[in-house]
């Protein structure tokens, strides 16, 4: 599977863990620039997909893995599929405060700068810190050239400082 497969997974599991919930829906965002004319367009043309697979403790992580490989790749293929248009469907209670379908993120961030070796200037990323979380809990991981770093957002109303630390520490002794 790939490394982005495998991390969504691990995040579910310790949901899972944590909540013990075996059914969960997450949202991952996706570029929206599958079609040739839109690849050089400038502009966000982001969507976000739901992820939703139960978790059956009794099958082995292989199995899970596998399984997980399967839902995010249909998933992927269904990107096109507007989000309005699937609320428009589904019809979920409104809430303002809330997103309609799920409650967490995973966004993985593997895109690489374009760098000019003959230019001084060297692109990297800056974490900015919106001080509000669009979600419960999100978890963004980013792919560096030799490394993956990650960072949780999580609503403060909702969780303590201290158990979000506990929480990625969980979570990285999973990755190990």
């Amino acid at each position: 599977c790939t490394l982005h497969t495998f991390i969504f997974s691990i995040y579910k599991l310790l949901l899972y863990k944590y909540s013990g919930q075996k059914d969960f829906v997450i949202g991952i965002p996706v570029a929206g620039r599958r079609h040739p004319d839109l690849l050089m367009m400038q502009g966000m043309f982001v969507n976000n997909l739901c992820i939703r697979n139960e978790i059956n403790p009794e099958k082995s992580f292989l199995k899970y893995l596998d399984e997980e490989k399967h839902n995010l790749a249909i998933a992927l293929d269904r990107q096109d599929y507007p989000f309005e248009q699937l609320l428009s469907e589904l019809s979920p209670v409104r809430d303002a405060s809330r997103n309609p379908l799920f409650d967490t993120m995973f966004v993985y961030q593997n895109m690489s700068f374009f760098s000019d070796s003959e230019s001084k200037l060297k692109p990297s990323n800056y974490f900015i810190d919106p001080k509000i979380s669009k979600f419960d809990l999100s978890l963004e991981v980013i792919e560096n050239e030799a490394s993956l770093s990650y960072m949780f957002e999580y609503a403060t109303a909702l969780f303590k400082r201290n158990t979000i630390e506990r929480f990625a520490e969980h979570f990285q002794n999973l990755l190990i």
